[in-house]
């Protein structure tokens, strides 16, 4: 694809995820913070910022470390409403250090369809070590995407405002690890293609709630990023054609809220529907581990995934 076409591409996809919505918020930001002393290339400079909505800041990592923290960390919080903290430590910075890129992206939103709050119970959730335990779990009948092969059932959960929901992927054995070791993203799309949203669902999800920290370092090179990493391989040129430079930490973090309103990440009218319950033909009850996508429906862009394997709340 043509480098112009190409970023014509990503802004447009980046616009219309970061476009305002009056029934959620939705916002993702992207930073580099290089070495001080680097000079960058105002071209590059002008594309991060116009066709990838990024910011570049320069900061002393040798003689400021603290200082460099404090503006990292600084900045994640504003863009992810303050619940997100502490990205960066200050061991992760040192005489090296010459290259930090941050992403956030930061959602809440509610329901279309609301989880009456006066139904939710304490239900047995079956971990995959065998264990189980008692979970506050959400309930609720309606007209919902569903979807199930053989394998698992796939759930769609909408969010007010039409652009944005959440599938939950349920392994129809307790056996979460051999399950996402076979399933594809060609998998995944299926099962939302074969999806009926005409038929009535009772469903039963546990809340649940945790924050990540991943350094992508490991997992980058292990897929094959790794001149990257090296300042003797790598080549950013196109960031600035005069000195070496390599990528140090690349840090990901994320925090997510799912409870009977909605979900706040860093990511209504109840319904009553007790007649039509009794017609349902289909039943969605995550009671072991389970996988979850937030999903922007324009786009198809996956803005959070993640595996429940023991719901705290």
């Amino acid at each position: 694809m043509d480098k112009s076409v190409l970023k014509a591409n990503s802004k447009k996809a980046i616009d219309t995820i970061d476009s305002k919505n009056k029934e959620y918020d939705l916002e993702t930001a992207n930073a580099l913070w290089v070495m001080e002393g680097y000079s960058l290339n105002e071209q590059y400079l002008s594309n991060v910022e116009e066709y990838y909505n990024g910011t570049i800041e320069q900061l002393d990592f040798t003689n400021e470390p603290e200082m460099s923290v404090n503006t990292i960390n600084g900045w994640v919080e504003e863009k992810t409403n303050q619940r997100i903290k502490n990205t960066i430590s200050r061991d992760l910075i040192d005489q090296n250090t010459q290259l930090i890129i941050t992403n956030t992206v930061y959602f809440n939103g509610l329901w279309e369809h609301e989880f009456d709050a006066d139904y939710i119970r304490n239900r047995t959730f079956h971990l995959s070590n065998g264990d189980s335990k008692k979970v506050s779990t959400m309930d609720n009948t309606h007209k919902f995407g569903y979807a199930e092969n053989q394998d698992a059932k796939i759930l769609e959960l909408p969010y007010k405002g039409d652009n944005l929901c959440m599938y939950l992927v349920l392994p129809l054995n307790n056996n979460i690890a051999e399950f996402e070791n076979n399933f594809t993203l060609s998998d995944y799309n299926e099962l939302k293609r074969s999806m009926n949203s005409e038929e009535m669902v009772v469903v039963r999800v546990p809340k649940f709630t945790f924050e990540t920290k991943t350094e992508l370092k490991k997992p980058l090179m292990e897929m094959g990023l790794v001149d990257a990493f090296d300042l003797g391989s790598a080549n950013f040129s196109g960031i600035n054609k005069d000195e070496e430079l390599a990528i140090s930490k690349i840090i990901h973090q994320t925090f997510i809220d799912v409870h009977e309103k909605g979900t706040e990440a860093a990511a209504a009218t109840s319904v009553e529907m007790e007649d039509e319950a009794l017609l349902s033909t289909w039943e969605f009850e995550a009671d072991h581990p389970f996988l979850f996508f937030i999903e922007e429906k324009q786009t198809g862009c996956i803005l959070f995934m993640g595996k429940v394997e023991d719901p705290q709340y």
